[in-house]
């Protein structure tokens, strides 16, 4: 995960004094894991959309918080509590560094769905920038430039993938042709022997 998204890292670390409990009792299961690992990738980007008029308007924060509620089943207190960590930092939230962390993820993941993740994120942010019945030209433009990322991240991911093949074949025609002039010069060895007996 990127620098920029390790934010849940730092609640989970505050102390008891704050009032969080150093890893929360419902974070036990790689399940859970991977639900925090996700909510980590989404909130901090759909916070910043939101956010992008120079306020977080209410109806936009309500659209957040009843998203990973009800549609993700987090409990509402670390949603509110990640809210208000990540609403600190918003400057710090990277498109392209997120869209490279959900590809990287999800490839490191074999239970995640990269296809399906990128159009719910992205069916998410329309629905905040939508949520106060205003699309603002600037919410607008930060979705196409997410679809943007997400585009390029997956031709860099098409070309490093043709990369890797490549660099595979190349390396077993070296191997090949090393075998063969191992083989060559075996023969060649053994011939030599031959004719200086």
């Amino acid at each position: 995960m990127g620098v920029t998204y390790a934010g849940v890292s730092k609640i989970f670390e505050s102390s008891k004094d704050d009032g969080l409990v150093v890893i929360p009792k419902y974070i036990n299961s790689p399940i859970d894991i991977l639900a925090v690992s996700l909510i980590e990738l989404i909130l901090p980007i759909g916070l910043k959309l939101a956010a992008i008029d120079g306020h977080i308007d209410k109806l936009e924060r309500d659209a957040i918080l009843n998203h990973f509620v009800k549609v993700w089943g987090y409990n509402r207190l670390f949603v509110e509590r990640m809210i208000s960590a990540y609403e600190l930092s918003l400057e710090d939230v990277s498109v392209a560094a997120l869209v490279n962390d959900i590809m990287k993820y999800t490839q490191e993941n074999d239970d995640c769905d990269y296809q399906k993740i990128k159009q719910t994120y992205i069916n998410f942010m329309k629905a905040i920038a939508n949520a106060d019945g205003i699309l603002d030209e600037n919410e607008g433009r930060m979705i196409a430039d997410l679809e943007q990322a997400f585009t390029r991240a997956e031709q860099i991911a098409d070309e490093a993938t043709v990369i890797n093949k490549t660099t595979a074949a190349v390396n077993n025609a070296a191997k090949g042709f090393q075998d063969a002039v191992s083989r060559v010069g075996a023969m060649f060895n053994k011939l030599t022997e031959k004719e200086s007996r």
